[in-house]
C-alpha cells in the first residue's frame, strides 16, 4: 500500500490539483494509503470512534465548565445583594422633640406640642396652634407674647388678649429648654435640667420640683 505522500503526488498527476480533505479522509477509509504504519480498516474504526470519544468528552466538559461559572457569578451577585442589604442603615423618620426658642418666637409650637405634667400629678396639654388645655379645666387658653430671654429660655402669656403688659403673675408660662438653668432670684436649680420644662406662673417655686412640668414621653 502506498503512503499519504505517494497517494497524494499520484492525485495531483491525474487531476492536475491537490486533493481536498474530504478526498483524503475518503481515500483513507478506502484503504487507498496509509498513515505512515500499517492500519487496516478495523484498526481505523478503533481510531475514529476513540477520536469521536475525545472529542465528545471535550464539548460535555467545556459545557459543563460554563454552567458552574454562571452559577458562581449568580451566587456571587446573590450574596453581594444580601451583604449590601445587611449593611445598609435602615431609613427612617424621626421627629424632633426638642423644645426650640427660636420656633417659639415665630409662634410656631409643635416643639412643645404635647402632654406635660409636675411631680404633684398635675399635667396640660398644648397642641400645635399654641393652646393650652389643663386637666382640671374644660376651657383652652391661648398663648401669646411669646419673648426670648437673654439667658435662653422664652416667657409667654396664657389668656386671650393678654401680653406681658397687663398680665397677671399666674398668667406666665416659660420654656426652659434642656441644659438651661433660669438665672432668677434665690437660683433656681431643683430641677431636672437635662430635660426640657415648662413653668405656670411667675414665681421662683413655679421654675422647681415638685412644680415644674416635664414632657411625657409617649
Amino acid at each position: 500500500m502506498i503512503t499519504k505522500k505517494e497517494w497524494e503526488n499520484y492525485f495531483e498527476a491525474i487531476n492536475g490539483r491537490e486533493p481536498t480533505p474530504m478526498e483524503l479522509e475518503e481515500a483513507l477509509l478506502n484503504n487507498e494509503f496509509k498513515l505512515g504504519w500499517f492500519v487496516n480498516s478495523q484498526q481505523l474504526i478503533v481510531i475514529l470512534l476513540c477520536l469521536s470519544i475525545v472529542g465528545i468528552t471535550w464539548l460535555v466538559l467545556q459545557v459543563s465548565v460554563k454552567t458552574n461559572e454562571s452559577s458562581d457569578v449568580a451566587t456571587e451577585t446573590f450574596y453581594s445583594k444580601e451583604s449590601t442589604s445587611a449593611n445598609e442603615t435602615p431609613k427612617t423618620e424621626t421627629t424632633s422633640t426638642t423644645m426650640n426658642i427660636d420656633e417659639l418666637a415665630s409662634s410656631n409650637f409643635s416643639s412643645v406640642a404635647g402632654k406635660w405634667k409636675n411631680k404633684y400629678g398635675t399635667s396640660f396639654e398644648i397642641d400645635e396652634s399654641g393652646y393650652i388645655y389643663f386637666d382640671n379645666f374644660s376651657t383652652s387658653s391661648p398663648i401669646n407674647d411669646i419673648d426670648s430671654t437673654s439667658d435662653g429660655y422664652s416667657s409667654g402669656i396664657m389668656g386671650e388678649g393678654k401680653t406681658h403688659n397687663n398680665a397677671n403673675m399666674g398668667d406666665y408660662i416659660f420654656f426652659i429648654p434642656a441644659g438651661i438653668t433660669p438665672n432668677l432670684p434665690m437660683e433656681s436649680k431643683d430641677s431636672d435640667s437635662s430635660k426640657d420644662r415648662i413653668a405656670i406662673g411667675n414665681q421662683v417655686d413655679r421654675f422647681n420640683d415638685p412644680q415644674v412640668y416635664y414632657r411625657i414621653e409617649e
